[in-house]
């Protein structure tokens, strides 16, 4: 392999709890089953480093497995590194560095002092870890922690001397980095830098070295205006990958006890829910009537008893030839099979006060069981009444079964028992409350709590504005000349809290690199998403990327997206002391507009990945463009509430007369349209009665926010490719809508 090639890695993330073995280019996307592997993957593929991640695998905790992936990437698909992650502690199960161990033909002891070194820097309890590093062919191998937060600081620690180990171990000298070292510059580069204008030989290129060294790409806080970048160094990456690399960086939060009441609603179940309770819990009545013995058949009886639908302890039995007054939903006495309603009765006598029934008669047949909900007819217990995942909506069902089976929690209680099954003694540990074991039955009663069913957590999002020129929109007094009214902050907590999640506002921040370092600190320790408006651009104070990078300690994941509007949109992670692990931040422009569409496009899908949403992306729909106004397909023999589906396939396109095209940018565009629901009186069915209309709201500059008024649709434009039949949008193109908000009637 050339000494100039790219690197190949291998990712390799042991799991205690994966009892199967899987290899799959995907396998690190999975949150569930590894949270270390996507941020290696990160790191190694993505801008600066930019090495091929080849391969990626999960496996258990085996030693023949581990040992059989990892030889199998040396000596057969000849990888430039390996890296495990997890299984290097104390634990019985972590089995990594002797499995490691074995395959290695040189060890490497200065990489894995380097390793333990980094570790104890940041915690006492990094002695606890034994990472192993070593070479076996040109492959080399390196053990890394389990924590995402553990496995960056390593990973960080070695990532500049890893191209020069591979260069060494594929066959080269190593004379770039001597000759670096050295001082000396390589072939060329005197003649290159004779290029420059003049005035640039009295400024040394510091700024260069050092952003490469740092490995960031940002401006260096302290360097003067003279010396800012003039190009942005972040590539422009599309909306696409821009997408992946947020989802990669986003997981699914903890699981936590919620009550069944309101503050449920927007939150997804975290695991399948049982009813506990029988519903209903006794025989009921459906209709109101008179219990009844089905075998005494019609006559005359007297009434010996009344059941309401309310608690009852003393309610005699029937015998043959007694009849019970009750009413809907009123226990069934003991010994009545049926209930005839009131319809079919007579009054045959009074008391004589007239005040109650005595004897009533029957006019009916009724067959054993009829008009009688049994025990459990509606739900039994433990009946699925919940799936894992189940969103719970505003509507109100699911709130409502969920209260109805007497979903309770209690505290957990631990119990290890000592007893003899089968003539052998065994152990059982966490033996679960209220579970029988071989006619052993342990029965503690505790109070239950509130009514409590378990979900996720739903993220909790900090909102900041920044800039000088931007005042509270509140204020009351006038503006100043150069001050602005500050419409991204109030605009962006109101969509996050009608998206159903918790905002905080983190107020304005002055274009001061202290300030706003002081105000992200702050936010990170009480927010899991962290979202910005302002200061992402070329500007002399558009700081954020700098403080993210040299202060905060951030990676940013991405800094510019080929799109319109939004094109300085950054994504950054910052490890974290607050809830999360790790802080996502959502650097956005300052633009109204540009703020609002990506926080649409990028923020909000990570929000419901974190919220435990199984279809987290926006729903998009296919639309034939008639500018000003577009119509979309009708749903042959469906539904309206169909048309809402998330699935697209579904569409067919509608024709109406050519408006207007549209002028394409050479950057795609998402273009703001309001789709509503118009009457279509051509058809016969009822069903296919109504069609979809998109109107374009009009103007569409990024600081105009009258374009966002009433929108709830983005219209995904494609870029003009320069010849001439692309550079206007054909009227009748089909193109993407990707919905934003709900469709009016």
């Amino acid at each position: 392999m050339s000494t100039e090639s790219p690197i190949t890695v291998g990712i390799l993330t042991t799991d205690p709890s994966f009892t199967f073995f899987k290899v799959s280019d995907t396998a690190s996307n999975d949150p569930s089953q590894d949270q270390s592997g996507p941020t290696l993957r990160n790191i190694l593929s993505t801008p600066p480093v930019s090495w091929v991640v080849a391969e990626a695998a999960i496996v258990p905790d085996n030693p023949e497995l581990i040992k059989g992936t990892v030889v199998e990437w040396c000596d057969k698909k000849n990888l430039d590194i390996v890296m495990t992650t997890g299984g290097t502690g104390f634990a019985s199960r972590d089995v990594t560095p002797e499995a490691i161990t074995s395959i290695i033909e040189r060890p490497t002891p200065g990489i894995t002092h380097v390793l333990l070194s980094t570790s104890l820097s940041v915690t006492p309890f990094a002695a606890l870890s034994r990472p192993v590093a070593g070479i076996r062919s040109k492959t080399l191998i390196l053990t890394l922690p389990g924590s995402p937060k553990a496995c960056k600081e390593n990973v960080g620690a070695v990532l500049g001397m890893l191209p020069h180990a591979v260069e060494l171990l594929r066959g080269g000298t190593g004379k770039k980095l001597h000759d670096k070292m050295q001082g000396k510059e390589p072939e060329g580069r005197a003649h290159r830098q004779h290029d420059h204008h003049h005035h640039d030989h009295h400024h040394p290129h510091r700024e260069h070295s050092e952003r490469h060294e740092s490995g960031h790409l940002s401006q260096l806080l302290d360097e003067p205006v003279t010396r800012r970048l003039r190009k942005s160094p972040y590539p422009m990456i599309p909306v696409s990958e821009a997408i992946r690399i947020v989802a990669l960086h986003t997981q699914r939060l903890e699981q936590i006890s919620r009550p069944v009441d309101e503050s449920l609603i927007g939150s997804v179940l975290a695991e399948d829910v049982l009813a506990s309770e029988p519903v209903p819990g006794y025989r009921a009545s459906i209709v109101d009537g008179y219990a009844v013995i089905a075998t005494d058949g019609p006559g005359t009886y007297p009434v010996v008893s009344v059941s309401l639908a309310a608690p009852s302890t003393d309610q005699p039995a029937l015998v043959a030839g007694q009849i019970a007054r009750i009413a809907t939903g009123g226990p069934v006495p003991s010994g009545a099979t049926a209930v005839v309603m009131v319809e079919d009765t007579t009054l045959e006598l009074a008391s004589e006060d007239g005040q109650k029934e005595e004897m009533v008669r029957t006019i009916v047949t009724v067959a054993k069981g009829e008009n009688v909900r049994e025990v459990g007819s509606d739900c039994a217990v433990g009946e699925l009444v919940a799936h894992k995942g189940t969103v719970v909506s505003a509507v109100g069902g699911e709130v409502g079964v969920l209260a109805s089976v007497g979903i309770k929690e209690v505290s957990m209680v631990i119990v290890c028992i000592r007893i003899k099954v089968m003539g052998q003694w065994d152990i059982m540990y966490k033996f679960l409350l209220f579970t029988q074991f071989h006619n052993l039955t342990v029965t503690i009663f505790l109070r239950p709590r509130q009514l409590q069913v378990p979900a996720f957590r739903k993220p909790k999002v900090g909102i900041l504005s920044t800039g000088m020129e931007l005042v509270d929109h509140t204020a009351t007094s006038a503006l100043a000349y150069g001050q602005i009214r500050d419409t991204n902050r109030p605009t962006l907590l109101a969509a996050v809290r009608a998206a159903g999640f918790e905002a905080k506002d983190l107020g304005i921040a002055p274009d001061s690199a202290d300030e706003l370092e002081k105000a992200l600190r702050d936010a990170m320790s009480d927010v899991d998403v962290v979202v910005t408006t302002g200061g992402v651009s070329m500007g002399e104070m558009d700081l954020l990327k700098p403080i993210l990078e040299q202060r905060l300690g951030a990676t940013i994941h991405f800094g510019r997206i080929l799109m319109k509007p939004g094109k300085p949109t950054t994504f950054a992670t910052v490890p974290s002391t607050g809830p999360s692990s790790e802080n996502l931040f959502f650097a956005l422009p300052g633009n109204p507009v540009s703020a609002t569409v990506t926080f649409y496009l990028f923020v909000l899908p990570a929000l419901r990945k974190m919220a435990g949403f199984k279809n987290w992306e926006l729903p998009v729909l296919k639309v034939q463009v008639w500018f000003l106004h577009a119509q979309l397909s009708e749903f042959d023999g469906l539904t309206q509430s169909t048309c809402f589906s998330h699935h697209a396939s579904s569409i067919h396109p509608a024709h109406h007369k050519l408006l207007h095209n549209i002028r394409l940018d050479l950057r795609p565009e998402y273009h703001r349209a309001i789709l509503s629901i118009a009457p279509r009186s051509s058809s016969p069915s009822p069903y296919t009665a109504s069609t979809f209309v998109a109107r374009s709201t009009g103007h569409q500059q990024s600081s105009r926010m009258l374009s966002m008024l009433g929108a709830n649709a983005l219209l995904r434009l494609p870029p003009r490719d320069g010849s001439a039949p692309r550079r206007e949008l054909l009227a009748g193109t089909v193109v993407d809508a990707v919905l934003i908000g709900q469709i009016e009637i």
